[in-house]
């Protein structure tokens, strides 16, 4: 088969599905066996999110580490009560697959339910378990962004910002100022 040029042969339908297949599964099973190998000498963070993947699955688990972020298990739980003894038993099921002494962390959503099951998680004495900081945090400035002298803050910032852009003169003058930086940015 000619690589490149007129008469390259592309690949067959068959080809690709099996053979190509084949061997991106044994490339993504080789990167977790590497990554398995650092969590059992530095340990391991599980992540479970609860968002559906294309086969409308809806719990998702992740395990970080130092040598990188593996996908390790989706769980279709759609028809399931996510209730917290359902939750501890699904968590308990992946740092089971993971190996509990290789586990340090584990970072789950902050529902209720969410937090229930992990409270759970005492069984073993290794686990530290905490909700998602990330969710917290957009919780967290949602609420400040509500306060009235924040709106107000943010109405006058805005106004500034507006004047700024359509006074040509002002902002050139601005951008030849060293460390300004645009205030606006456009994506």
């Amino acid at each position: 088969m000619v690589g490149i040029g007129r008469r390259f042969k592309e690949p067959s339908y068959h080809e690709i599905r099996v053979g190509l297949l084949k061997d991106c599964k044994k490339e993504c099973q080789l990167l977790v066996e590497t990554h398995r190998s650092n969590w059992e000498k530095n340990g391991c963070t599980i992540m479970e999110d609860s968002w559906t993947d294309n086969r409308q699955r809806t719990l998702i688990f992740l395990v970080y580490c130092l040598a990188g972020l593996a996908f390790i298990k989706s769980v279709d739980a759609s028809d399931a009560v996510k209730d917290a003894p359902t939750l501890v038993n699904l968590f308990f099921e992946v740092v089971e697959w993971v190996g509990p002494s290789n586990v340090v962390h584990m970072v789950t959503d902050n529902a209720a339910n969410y937090t229930a099951a992990g409270r759970l998680l005492h069984r073993y004495d290794n686990i530290y378990w905490s909700t998602c900081a990330a969710h917290c945090l957009n919780l967290l400035l949602k609420d400040i962004s509500s306060m009235p002298h924040m709106d107000y803050l943010v109405s006058r910032a805005s106004q500034v910002t507006i004047f700024v852009y359509n006074h040509i003169t002002l902002l050139s003058w601005l951008r030849k100022i060293y460390g300004w930086m645009e205030i606006v940015q456009i994506s």
